[in-house]
């Protein structure tokens, strides 16, 4: 009985669908029946309905929805099953990508290192371009932004311990699609290193004076040259990782010396750069577009997020410490020390790129001759090579994570004779070398697009821990980054790319592209069995009356394919039987993985003590969504590292496809120690008082 107030006739249109997700498409809009309505004019502009409704059985509701479906559709009916696992269950499963040796805090530091500390080769030519004198504060500004990112990063890396970097992260904080979305900005990051890294190297190995297109060319070689060994098998070593950073560290810690006692003894040029930091006439403009390029010196602090599972308990905070403490000493000290030997004309010329990428060699022949010249080219060209080896192992392990996560094709999984992923290899090197010709080799524009790419994985890995935050608070860790230097994080990283997109525009057109072909391939592989359905129903009508045979030689194989996408089981490990909880783990299977099978696991030690509402609800959720079989096993035991691998095996589901509520502070294992399991919601049920 409702009573409404309205100065002006009252129309009231009823609908009540019967499922609550979305079932007006999937149930040809069956309404619940108006029975009667009684209309009753009130004074004072007020009027009275009474109304009455049919509500016919869910369960025989629900059963007219599925006899509606397909044969390759019907999703099948639910099982209610009990699982008794042996008692002495052993420990089997591993990371994903696990490795045989935990590393130390050095060798950890140098893998992730190499990347950060051969960025000054590259980056203080870039900066000094833009911002002259002011290079070095330019740089410091960069460092005190790095150091915001130290504790947003340990944050996330105790709450979650797992490979994978901005991915990961997301993947269990928010939608599928947006993991997905900081995954292909992450392979585009992969692909510009590798260009900008393989260039720089080539430049500064460029002794004979070659033209601008051989540079081009030994870059490709030096591409396929790491293409074959991934294709054999040789892979980052973390001996050959911590050798290539001790001598990158020492051979800058010589030039360095040398240049501080060249200046020490001859002030002349020092004196006369100082003369032009006063002659910038938009020092503001200088010192901002100088931020954004600055921004590029800390690109690989990432990186050790990317193998977090391979590292030591604890080792993980120090290398981002490290790291952080060799960059501020390093890009600072050896920028001031630059513009004290190398005359500012040279670099503040747009024209003389030479001089702006082979900064530090220019530097090491004027403060100690050619000896320390080649010392400083070797040195280049080994730790910048090395950051072309650290792209393809990283492109590897994160394209292989979305084909298990069914991001990206199956195929891509597929290994030769000598274990390696060459698809994945092998398009790799493609795409590098297509980016190198597209782009002429203009590393202006490719260290643009490098790091358009990587400041977008450094803003959605803030969002991310802001996400963290809020949705998934009750996850253990020690370290927690106050809201105020996330934001501060946030913001800085976002000022620089949009900086990075205001000084030169079309950075951001190669950016798009790129990023558009890899998206547009992850957004087919969402839409896939949606487009297979559009499919079938375009020959349907073109061929089944005119050439019924063709109909079923098209029609059968692509049934078949769908039923294979759909029939892939993931497992929910349910710890209450909320049905709020419940629901809230069906949706999300609904909305992200393109499945018609779901199981609901719940473990018990106890059997008196179990929730005694799962399979009630369970049937009640059944009747809510009919194109999804819902199935409940309970298995004795203690939930845990034994029990998952158990399941896994058991049941035939790779450990990436379960999920789980986030854990609470009581949780007494380490969230990497499940295999990969997503975490999708926050844990126990809110239950809101009305």
């Amino acid at each position: 009985h409702f009573r409404i107030t309205n100065p002006h006739p009252v129309f009231l249109a009823l609908r009540a669908p019967l499922m609550s997700d979305h079932s007006t498409e999937e149930t040809g809009n069956e309404n619940t029946e108006l029975h009667s309505v009684n209309y009753e004019p009130l004074p004072h502009n007020t009027h009275s309905f009474h109304l009455e409704f049919f509500d016919p059985d869910p369960e025989q509701a629900a059963g007219s929805i599925r006899s509606k479906l397909k044969d390759w559709e019907y999703p099948g009916e639910a099982t209610f099953e009990y699982l008794d696992p042996p008692n002495d269950l052993e420990v089997k499963n591993k990371p994903l990508d696990a490795a045989p040796h935990l590393l130390g805090q050095w060798t950890s530091t140098a893998i992730s290192g190499n990347d950060i500390t051969s960025s000054c080769l590259y980056v203080i030519g870039a900066v000094a371009a833009e911002a002259g004198m002011l290079t070095p504060f330019v740089l410091l500004t960069v460092v005190l932004l790095l150091y915001c990112f130290r504790s947003v990063y340990t944050e996330v890396g105790q709450a979650l311990p797992l490979n994978g970097g901005s991915y990961t992260l997301l993947l269990n904080v928010a939608p599928k699609w947006i993991a997905s979305l900081a995954a292909c900005l992450t392979i585009l990051s992969y692909v510009s290193t590798a260009v900008v890294s393989g260039l720089s190297a080539m430049t500064y190995l460029d002794v004979w004076e070659w033209d601008h297109h051989h540079i081009v060319i030994s870059t490709i070689i030096l591409l396929g040259l790491f293409a074959l060994l991934n294709l054999l098998g040789v892979s980052e070593s973390a001996v050959v990782a911590l050798f290539i950073f001790s001598f990158h560290l020492i051979t800058l810690t010589i030039l360095n010396s040398f240049a501080f006692y060249y200046t020490c003894t001859n002030s002349t040029v020092f004196l006369s750069n100082w003369e032009h930091a006063f002659d910038i006439s938009q020092p503001v403009k200088a010192f901002a577009f100088g931020f954004s390029a600055g921004l590029l010196g800390v690109s690989g602090f990432e990186s050790s997020a990317n193998f977090i599972e391979q590292q030591k308990p604890g080792v993980f905070p120090k290398t981002l410490r490290n790291m952080w403490v060799c960059v501020a000493i390093i890009n600072i000290v050896t920028s001031f020390l630059a513009l004290a030997v190398v005359p500012i004309d040279h670099l503040l010329d747009s024209n003389d790129t030479a001089s702006q990428n082979n900064l530090l060699s220019e530097m090491g022949k004027i403060v100690g001759g050619d000896w320390l010249m080649y010392l400083v080219i070797t040195d280049a060209t080994m730790v910048l090579s090395g950051s072309v080896l650290t792209s393809y192992v990283g492109v590897v392990g994160l394209v292989r994570r979305l084909a298990l996560d069914r991001c990206l094709p199956q195929i891509l999984i597929q290994k030769n004779f000598r274990g390696t992923n060459h698809f994945i290899i092998i398009g790799f090197f493609l795409v590098c070398t297509s980016l190198l010709i597209i782009l002429r080799g203009d590393s202006t524009s490719m260290e643009g697009v490098y790091t358009m790419c990587f400041l977008s994985v450094m803003c959605l890995y803030a969002l991310g821990n802001m996400a963290l935050k809020y949705k998934r608070g009750t996850m253990p860790r020690q370290i927690q980054a106050n809201w105020l230097t996330v934001i501060v994080a946030f913001l800085g990283v976002l000022t620089g790319l949009i900086l990075t997109v205001v000084r030169d525009p079309t950075e951001l057109m190669w950016t798009a592209i790129y990023f558009s072909v890899t998206l547009l391939l992850v957004g087919i592989m969402f839409i896939r069995v949606r487009l297979i359905r559009y499919s079938m129903f375009a020959i349907q009508v073109i061929l089944l009356q005119r050439f019924p045979r063709l109909y079923l030689r098209f029609a059968e194989p692509m049934k078949e394919w769908a039923r294979k996408l759909t029939k892939q089981p993931y497992i929910f490990f349910a710890d209450e039987d909320s049905l709020a909880l419940l629901n809230k783990a069906v949706l999300y299977v609904k909305e992200n993985e393109q499945t018609t099978v779901l199981k609901i696991i719940h473990v018990f030690s106890d059997q008196d003590n179990m929730p005694s509402k799962f399979v009630e609800n369970i049937k009640i959720l059944g009747q809510c969504y009919p194109t999804l079989k819902i199935d409940f096993l309970a298995v004795r035991g203690k939930f845990g590292p034994e029990i998952v691998e158990y399941i896994s095996q058991n049941l035939h589901i790779p450990k990436n496809l379960m999920f789980i509520s986030a854990p609470g502070g009581r949780f007494p294992h380490n969230i990497a120690t499940l295999g990969g399991v997503r975490v999708i919601t926050s844990g126990k049920s809110r239950r809101v008082q009305l």
